[in-house]
């Protein structure tokens, strides 16, 4: 406006700092970090790199650890200026420091956070450091004795953590679930209704179909953001499948979906009505971000779809939450159906999903058992009462 004062505000963050920037470190941490990612990657076919190459997720999320573990041993008290390369990580003096820092910083409790990074730190330390020293006797050692540190703050889960189990009580509740199954036609009906500015309906009609997919085939959110139409999504007589190659899954194994009719119905109307309204030009994104162009930002996406899972079910959930959602419903209607949960969500082992969700089951296992013994008791007094007769 016009004459208005001009007035800048500098917003004060106020939440501590645990992860610094690179720009925090000697230059040649970065570089070498780089280079180890380049390394996981298998990126230089011809260079003695790892068996099995990562996929680009794994090395950003390894880069991350890396820095963060860096950022622990600054805020421990070491010169941040010492630490010129991954060797200065590892070393066992500073691998102790550490990760006794993250130890105390999380509570004096152990966490699979903190096994993870200190794996990581293993793992910089067997395939990149330690094989520079030319002595294997000396780098067992100092294997060892990382392995033995790291056994000591990490905590060794079979299956879901408490922290889900308890998220996953809140579909006890019969209208609690019919309240999160049936929340993808509730949001289309609240963008049809025309009550909501066009921003907010068209993230409303975003969530709508991102939920319904999440639901009906439980896949991993990073899956679902970057799905391509004609790619990903493609339509065959009247009914779209969705299909994964194994190279874009975290584990390797292909995933396809023939989807239902009432998620076609809805598809059909997000693709005819919703999405050209966010198009600045030509995409295959399915879910496109503010650019007109992209995908959403994952950041964004996870916490749009939890934001809206609150705001209408009052439940607690993240994305990768439906994964664990759709077994444990899956499981208590039908004991012990690991195989079909397997081939749902894409495991490779068998026991990765019975070490992931044996006990999810447990309730409906026992009515099924109290229900059979229930059935033999009677049988067994209806056979004396003939006998009396």
């Amino acid at each position: 406006i016009e004459g208005f004062p001009k007035i800048e505000l500098t917003l004060i963050n106020r939440k501590p700092v645990i992860t610094h920037p690179w720009s925090y470190f000697p230059p040649s941490l970065q570089i070498e970090t780089n280079a180890w990612g380049e390394w996981l990657s298998g990126a230089d076919l011809l260079a003695d790199g790892p068996v099995k190459p990562v996929k680009a997720s794994t090395v950003e999320t390894r880069n991350y650890q890396i820095r963060y573990f860096a950022s622990a041993l600054a805020d421990a008290g070491i010169d941040r200026d010492s630490l010129k390369s991954l060797a200065d990580l590892v070393a066992l003096p500073n691998f102790e420091a550490g990760l006794r820092h993250l130890y105390i910083r999380k509570g004096s409790k152990r966490s699979s956070t903190l096994g993870g990074i200190g794996g990581a730190m293993i793992s910089i330390a067997r395939h990149w450091v330690l094989p520079k020293l030319g002595d294997d006797h000396a780098a067992e050692a100092i294997l060892k004795r990382m392995r033995f540190l790291v056994s000591r703050v990490d905590v060794s889960s079979r299956g879901l953590t408490d922290k889900n189990h308890q998220r996953l009580m809140q579909l006890e509740d019969p209208q609690q679930l019919q309240k999160l199954l049936n929340l993808p036609d509730r949001l289309k009906r609240e963008v049809l209704s025309g009550k909501h500015p066009k921003a907010q309906s068209l993230v409303l009609a975003d969530m709508a179909v991102a939920i319904e997919l999440l639901i009906i085939t439980g896949v991993r959110i990073g899956n679902l953001r970057t799905t391509l139409l004609d790619v990903n999504l493609r339509k065959y007589r009247n009914r779209f499948i969705l299909t994964y190659a194994s190279q874009e899954v975290k584990n390797d194994a292909r995933l396809q979906f023939e989807l239902p009719e009432a998620t076609c119905s809805l598809l059909n109307w997000y693709l005819k009505d919703i999405r050209p309204q966010r198009l600045k030009g030509i995409s295959d994104v399915l879910f496109i971000g503010e650019d007109g162009l992209s995908p959403k930002g994952k950041s964004t996406f996870g916490l749009q779809i939890s934001q809206t899972v609150k705001h209408y079910t009052g439940m607690t959930m993240n994305p990768h939450m439906f994964r664990h959602a759709i077994a444990n419903v899956y499981l208590n209607a039908n004991p012990g159906a690991y195989q079909v949960m397997r081939l749902i969500l894409g495991h490779k082992s068998l026991d990765t999903t019975i070490n992931a969700y044996s006990g999810a089951e447990t309730k409906s296992a026992q009515a099924h058992f109290d229900k059979l013994i229930h059935e033999l008791r009677g049988a067994r007094q209806i056979k004396r009462i003939k006998a009396k007769r």
